[in-house]
């Protein structure tokens, strides 16, 4: 059995020992214009993005509110689109964990951000947030949607029979 894992990236990105990658359209100076510059420098958290994560209401930055937000976006477009995948997908231990417990999740997972954690912690920290693949092309699928057109965040292992 071969086991990979990744945001769609890595368990060497996890344990630092690899730099993150970043996949970035190309657009020229020109193209973007002044107001999008301004955008970007005003508007962190826009406002016509639902934020209906229970941490939201506990005060927490938006590392914490984000992936709970992505999570579920990302397991709404798997369900939603379940004829495009060979195999079946797991999806993230998080989102059946209860309000309580998906708030502890997600503090945890803000010190990924903010502190120095241990290689093996930082494993453990992002496990609750994993969607489980057992086709690679299907992972490129979700990664495809999900991080390169919606940006959002999402963390993906793939367990296969090579």
């Amino acid at each position: 059995m071969h086991h990979s894992i990744g945001t769609c990236g890595g368990k060497a990105l996890l344990r630092g020992e690899v730099p993150p990658v970043f996949r970035l359209k190309k657009r020229k100076v020109d193209d973007i214009t002044e107001e999008e510059e301004q955008q970007a420098e005003v508007s962190v958290r826009p406002d016509n993005v639902a934020y209906d994560c229970p941490v939201s209401q506990l005060g927490l930055d938006s590392v914490e509110d984000r992936i709970l937000r992505d999570c579920r976006h990302a397991a709404e477009w798997v369900e939603a689109n379940q004829q495009l995948f060979a195999a079946k997908v797991d999806l993230p231990d998080v989102l059946s964990i209860g309000e309580e417990n998906q708030a502890e999740a997600a503090l945890q997972y803000g010190r990924l951000w903010k502190e120095k954690v241990k290689d093996d912690e930082k494993e453990s920290i992002v496990k609750p947030f994993m969607f489980t693949f057992y086709s690679t092309n299907d992972m490129w699928k979700l990664c495809e949607e999900i991080m390169d057109k919606r940006q959002n965040l999402a963390y993906c292992e793939c367990h296969t029979d090579d």
